[in-house]
């Protein structure tokens, strides 16, 4: 078994991996050493595999140490050219890296977008020849919508979930619409002009969230929420090939 825990700056997250199978995924946000000790316990994993882009935090650092297995800190340093990867940037950010690993063992050897929408929304862009080519990153959906809270006088702080129609019919699904379907359009409009540019590019975005994304698109935009954890578990294995 393998343990791979993914510490972002809204909320951390844990795999585990019997193989390439994934056998549990959970949230570590209430308390993390215990929720973690209780995963460990459970499922006696041998190797551990963590991407961390929320810095040092000592109840991570005392619950990681108190493991019973070997802890693997993937980041920017780490020798990824074992899995094919070349000219990673310095300071990319470990979860962006995972889900590259992730995205490039589903689908290995083609132009690549991957997407994650966490706190913020990330592009990366990968060479069929494992290439890094550079990436983006804008405001994350709940980052939108609570900037718009907080630098206005009068607009309210609502919840993502809910009602998104194209036209927003008050301030709550005005406000809702403008998030979900602008980021939606953004991502559709990055991947359009990229496969434009590299041809058959094919995408896959790592998000929790769902988007309306046309039917334009979907072919060849492949959702995969497990995307870091699967790039995780194929840092601590060898760099194997996933079954979809």
């Amino acid at each position: 078994m393998n343990l791979t825990i993914d510490i972002g700056n809204t909320s951390a997250k844990a795999a585990v991996f019997d193989g390439e199978t994934m056998v549990f995924a959970g949230r570590l946000d209430a308390d993390f050493g215990k929720q973690l000790a209780e995963v460990a316990s459970h499922y006696l994993p041998q190797m551990c595999a963590v991407s961390n882009v929320a810095g040092h935090r000592e109840d991570v650092a005392k619950a990681l140490a108190q493991l019973p297995c070997e802890v693997v800190e993937l980041t920017w340093e780490s020798p990824v050219e074992t899995f094919g990867l070349s000219h990673i940037p310095q300071g990319l950010g470990a979860d962006r890296l995972a889900a590259v690993l992730g995205a490039t063992a589903l689908m290995p050897n083609v132009p690549l977008l991957v997407i994650d929408a966490g706190t913020c929304l990330t592009y990366d862009y990968i060479a069929p020849s494992g290439h890094y080519l550079g990436g983006n990153i804008s405001p994350g959906l709940s980052l939108r919508l609570r900037a718009m809270h907080e630098h206005t006088a009068l607009l309210p702080l609502i919840p993502l979930q809910g009602e998104a129609p194209l036209m927003g019919e008050d301030t709550d699904t005005a406000l809702r619409s403008g998030v979900v379907n602008g980021a939606c359009f953004e991502i559709e409009g990055f991947l359009k002009a990229d496969r434009q540019q590299r041809g058959d590019v094919q995408a896959f975005f790592a998000g929790a969230d769902a988007l309306p994304f046309s039917a334009e698109v979907r072919p060849f935009l492949h959702m995969e929420p497990r995307l870091v954890g699967i790039g995780l578990n194929r840092f601590i294995n060898e760099p194997i090939i996933y079954d979809r």
